[in-house]
C-alpha cells in the first residue's frame, strides 16, 4: 500500500525556472561553504536561487499557485529582493527601485513624468515588469502590465533602443502567455524570436525561449513543445558561457522528462545542472541534488537516491533555505520506508516533515506526507489511531484546492476501508475521483491509475470481486500504471491471483501467477541492488571518515617529530654553547640569566595588571553607556507624557504606544548597567518586571497575567525585538481580547529547547489571526512579524479560544567580557 513513489511523480506536474551541464549522478557534490546569507552573493546567484526555490515551490503545491505567486513568497522567506529577476536586462542604474519590494508603484509612475530619453525608458520596461510579474489572478496586473510596456516599444522605435524593445516585448508574451492568451503570446514570441536571431541578440532569444516554455499551461500535449525550447534556451546558454541561467533552464527540462516519464533523460539533465552548479562553486544545490534522489527513487535506485536525499537536507540545512525542508524530510522518510525494517526511522522523518508543512501551510504535500505515516500505522495495528491523526490534522489546516481535496479524500478513503466502513469509504473515494476528474481539464490524467487502483482494493475487500478485478486490470494496461513501482505492482498481482481462486478461473490465475513470479524475481534483483548499494553508500562514507582520521593521525605525527627535531637541535646548540662558556663565564651567564628573568617577570606583571584595569574600565564604561542611554529613554517618555496631556484619541494611543516600546528597550539596558554580566539580560527577571509595568499602565484589573519564563540569557541585539514583541502582541490582548468589564487571562511563556527559543503569547479573548500572508494592517502585528524576522525566526498567530502569539528563534551565544579577564588572570598566573 506504500504511494512514496506515485504521490512524487505527482510533484512535477509544474515546471519552473532552472537550470542544466553535463554531470554523472555518482558524482559527488562538493562541500558547500559556511552559512552565508543569499542577499550577500552576487546578483545572478541571487537570481538563480529565487528561480530554483520559486520552481519548487510551485512543483510542491501542484502547480496550485503560478510562478509569480511562488517568487514573491520564497523571496520574503529568502529575504532577497524580485528584483534580481524582475530586472534581468534592465539597466536600473540611477533610477529608484526601492519602491519595488514597498509594493509602491505610484511613486515610480510620478517620477516617470519629471524623466526624458534612456532613463524614461528603462523605468516603463521597470514598470511593465513590476506587473509582469505579479501573481496572474488579477487582471488588472495584466492591463497595467500591457500598458507600460507597449508604450516601451513605441517609445524604444523613436529612440532607436531595438534591445530594450525586444526586452519589453518578451516581457509581453509572458504576460499573455500567464493570463492563457496564447494566441497572443506565440504571435509576439514568434517575431521576437525572429528579429533576435537577425540582429544576433542571443541573451533576449534565449530568454524568449525560456519564458515560452515556463509560461505556457502546462498540459499533455504542451510538454513535447516546452521541452525543446528549453532545449534551445540551454544551448544558447551553454554558448554565452551563462552558466547560472543555463542551470536554471536544465532543472526545467528533467521535471518535464518526469512528467512524460523519460527518467533517465531527467536523471541526465539533473546531473548535468549538478554538476554545472558545483563547478561555479554555487551553494544552493539542495534543489539539484533532490531532484535526483525523486529521478534515482523511481528507478529503483534507492541506494543513490538515499544518498542524495541525506546530502539534500544537509545542504539546506547549512543554508538556511527552509522552502524545501517538508518535502526534503517526507522524501527521506518515505525512502527509509520502502526498505521495510527502518519504520521508526522513517516515521521520525515523516513526523518532523509534517510538521514543517503545517508550518509552511502547504497542505497538499501535508496529506500525501500523512499517507506515508498511515502505512506504516496500519502495519502496527493503528487504525483508529491513524484516522484520528488524519482528522487531527485537517483541522489544523484544512484541504482547500482540487488537489488537497483529492488527497484528503482518498486518504479518507483509506483509513475507513482499513476500519471496514465501506460506505464511507466509497463516498470519500468516489469525491476524490471527482477531483481528479476536475484537475484533468487542466493537467492531464497523471493520478488516474492511482485513483484506478485504489478503486479495485476497494471493492477486493468489500467483496466484489468482479469489479475489482476489471479495474486491476485497468491499472496494470495502462502504459504508466505504477511507474514502475514494484511493490504496488506485487500487490495488485497478488490479489488478482486470490480473485482468480475465488472464481474457480486456473487459467488467469497462472497467468497471474506467472508475472508475479517475475516480478518477485525482479524485486528480488532490485532488493539486493538496493542493499548493494546502500553498503556501497556506506562503505564510501566509513572509507572518506578512517581517511581523514589517518591524515589526522599522521599530521599529529609529523608535527611531534617537527617538534623533537627542533628540540634536539635547541639542546644540542645549548650544549655547545654551556661547554665553550663553562669555567669562569659560569657565574656571569647565571647572574645575567636571573637579573632578565625578574625584569622579564616584572613587565609581564605590570603589563597583566594594565590589561586587567583596561577590562575593568571598559566594563564600567560599558555599564555608564547603558546607564545614560536608559536615562536618556526616561527623558524621552516624560517628554512623551508632557506632549499627551495636550492630545487625545488616535494621536494619545500612539504616543502611549511609543511610550510603552521606549519602556521595553530602557529597561533592557537599566538591566545591563545593574548586572555584573553586560552582555546579556535574564529574561525571567526582566519580563517579571516588564509586564508589572504593563500591568500598571493599562491599569487593568479585570486581567490576570501569568509568567513561565525560564532563566534564559539573551543578548541586547536579541532581547530587544523580544521585549517590543512581548509589548506588542500584550497590548493588544489588553485592549482588544476582551470586553468591558470581562475577566479574562494573559499567558507568557519562555523556554528553551537545544538552541532553539520558543515564546509563546495567549490569552483566552476574543481571537484574532490576520487574513493573508502579507498580514494585517494592524502596526502591531507588522512589528511583531518584523521583529521575528529580525530574530531570523518564524511567527505563527492561531486563533483558538483566544489569540495565541508563537515566536520561534535560534539563540545567538554570547561571549561575557569576564572570559577576556579570566584569560588575562591564567596569563598572570603563568
Amino acid at each position: 500500500m506504500f504511494k512514496s513513489r506515485i504521490i512524487w511523480i505527482l510533484l512535477c506536474l509544474a515546471i519552473g525556472s532552472k537550470g542544466r551541464s553535463q554531470s554523472s549522478p555518482n558524482q559527488t557534490t562538493t562541500l558547500p561553504a559556511p552559512y552565508r546569507a543569499s542577499s550577500a552573493y552576487k546578483l545572478e546567484w541571487q537570481r538563480l536561487h529565487l528561480q530554483l526555490s520559486s520552481t519548487y515551490n510551485t512543483v510542491a503545491r501542484e502547480n496550485q499557485v503560478d510562478f509569480d505567486s511562488s517568487l514573491l513568497y520564497v523571496s520574503q522567506s529568502l529575504g532577497i529582493s524580485r528584483m534580481a529577476v524582475m530586472t534581468e536586462g534592465i539597466n536600473v542604474q540611477g533610477l529608484p527601485v526601492s519602491w519595488v519590494d514597498e509594493k509602491n508603484p505610484g511613486s515610480a509612475v510620478d517620477l516617470l513624468s519629471r524623466l526624458t530619453g534612456k532613463k524614461h525608458l528603462n523605468l516603463l520596461i521597470l514598470l511593465g515588469a513590476y506587473y509582469a510579474f505579479q501573481p496572474y489572478y488579477d487582471h488588472h496586473y495584466k492591463d497595467s502590465a500591457e500598458y507600460f510596456l507597449k508604450m516601451a516599444i513605441n517609445e524604444s522605435k523613436t529612440f532607436q533602443e531595438s534591445r530594450l524593445g525586444r526586452i519589453a516585448r518578451c516581457l509581453l508574451g509572458k504576460t499573455y502567455l500567464q493570463n492563457g492568451e496564447l494566441s497572443n503570446g506565440d504571435s509576439v514570441f514568434n517575431r521576437l524570436i525572429n528579429d533576435c536571431q537577425s540582429e544576433g541578440d542571443r541573451e533576449t532569444e534565449a530568454r524568449a525561449f525560456a519564458y515560452r516554455a515556463i509560461y505556457t499551461a502546462l498540459s499533455p500535449t504542451s510538454v513535447p513543445y516546452q521541452i525543446s525550447y528549453l532545449l534551445k534556451a540551454s544551448d544558447i546558454y551553454r554558448e554565452l558561457k551563462d552558466h547560472e541561467n543555463q542551470i536554471n533552464v536544465l532543472t526545467d527540462i528533467g521535471y518535464l522528462y518526469v512528467v512524460i516519464f523519460q527518467l533517465q533523460n531527467a536523471q541526465q539533465v539533473f546531473g548535468e545542472a549538478l554538476k554545472l552548479a558545483d563547478s561555479i562553486g554555487f551553494p544552493y544545490t539542495q534543489y539539484n541534488t533532490d531532484a535526483l534522489a525523486m529521478s534515482l527513487d523511481y528507478q529503483n535506485k534507492f541506494g543513490e537516491a538515499l544518498r542524495y536525499s541525506i546530502e539534500t537536507i544537509r545542504i539546506a540545512e547549512i543554508n538556511r533555505d527552509s522552502v524545501g525542508w517538508g518535502i526534503f524530510y517526507s522524501r527521506l522518510g518515505g525512502l527509509y520506508h520502502v526498505e521495510g525494517d527502518r519504520d521508526s526511522e522513517s516515521l521520525k522523518w515523516l513526523e518532523k516533515a509534517m510538521g514543517r508543512f503545517i508550518l509552511d501551510k502547504n497542505a497538499g504535500s501535508l496529506y500525501r506526507n500523512l499517507s506515508n505515516i498511515s502505512d506504516i500505522m496500519f502495519d502496527r495495528g493503528q487504525f483508529h489511531q491513524a484516522l484520528d491523526l488524519l482528522l487531527s490534522v485537517s483541522k489544523k489546516l484544512p484541504p482547500e484546492n482540487p488537489a488537497e481535496l483529492l488527497y484528503y479524500h482518498l486518504e479518507l478513503s483509506i483509513h475507513y476501508m482499513m476500519l471496514r466502513q465501506f460506505k464511507l469509504a466509497e463516498q470519500h473515494l468516489l469525491e476524490a475521483s471527482r477531483m481528479e476528474q476536475e484537475m484533468e481539464i487542466s493537467f492531464g490524467p497523471f493520478r488516474r491509475t492511482w485513483i484506478t487502483c485504489q478503486f479495485g482494493r476497494f471493492y477486493f475487500f468489500e467483496g466484489q470481486y468482479a469489479k475489482s478485478k476489471t479495474y486491476f486490470e485497468k491499472y496494470l494496461s495502462d502504459p504508466s500504471g505504477g511507474a514502475g513501482n514494484l511493490l504496488q505492482e506485487l500487490s495488485v498481482y497478488k490479489l488478482l491471483i486470490q480473485i482468480d481462486s475465488i472464481f474457480h478461473d486456473p487459467v488467469s490465475g497462472l497467468e497471474h501467477y506467472k508475472k508475479y513470479a517475475q516480478l518477485m524475481d525482479s524485486n528480488f534483483r532490485v532488493s539486493k541492488i538496493r542493499q548493494a548499494e546502500e553498503l556501497q553508500v556506506k562503505y564510501l562514507t566509513e572509507e572518506k571518515e578512517n581517511q581523514i582520521v589517518v591524515l589526522n593521525q599522521k599530521a599529529g605525527l609529523e608535527q611531534a617529530n617537527l617538534k623533537q627535531t627542533k628540540l634536539i637541535k635547541n639542546i644540542t646548540l645549548a650544549a655547545i654553547i654551556l661547554i665553550l662558556f663553562i669555567g669562569t663565564l659560569l657565574y656571569t651567564m647565571l647572574y645575567r640569566q636571573n637579573r632578565t628573568k625578574h625584569k622579564n617577570n616584572v613587565l609581564i606583571t605590570r603589563k597583566n595588571e594594565q590589561l586587567q584595569n583596561l577590562v575593568t574600565e571598559r566594563e564600567w564604561l560599558l555599564k555608564e553607556v547603558h546607564h545614560r542611554v536608559k536615562n536618556n529613554l526616561h527623558t524621552i517618555i516624560c517628554l512623551l507624557e508632557s506632549q499627551a496631556v495636550y492630545l487625545e484619541d488616535d494621536a494619545l494611543q500612539a504616543i502611549e504606544k511609543s511610550q510603552h516600546r521606549i519602556y521595553a528597550m530602557s529597561l533592557i539596558h537599566q538591566k545591563l548597567y545593574q548586572n555584573d554580566d553586560i552582555t546579556s539580560i535574564d529574561m525571567s527577571v526582566y519580563l517579571e518586571e516588564f509586564i508589572i509595568y504593563l500591568k500598571q499602565s493599562f491599569d487593568v484589573q479585570n486581567i490576570d497575567f501569568f509568567l513561565r519564563i525560564e532563566p534564559i540569557h539573551l543578548n541586547l541585539p536579541q532581547a530587544i525585538p523580544v521585549g517590543l514583541i512581548i509589548n506588542e502582541a500584550v497590548t493588544n490582548s489588553i485592549k482588544y481580547a476582551f470586553s468591558d468589564h470581562q475577566t479574562g487571562n494573559i499567558s507568557i511563556t519562555m523556554t528553551e529547547g537545544g538552541s532553539t527559543i520558543t515564546l509563546i503569547i495567549a490569552d483566552n479573548g476574543k481571537g484574532f489571526v490576520p487574513k493573508d500572508e502579507d498580514g494585517s494592517k494592524s502596526l502591531g502585528i507588522q512589528l511583531i512579524r518584523g521583529l521575528s524576522k529580525q530574530l531570523n525566526g518564524s511567527v505563527v498567530i492561531e486563533a483558538s479560544d483566544g489569540t495565541k502569539v508563537i515566536i520561534q528563534f535560534i539563540k545567538e551565544s554570547s561571549r561575557p567580557q569576564r572570559q577576556m579577564v579570566q584569560k588575562v588572570m591564567s596569563r598572570k598566573e603563568v
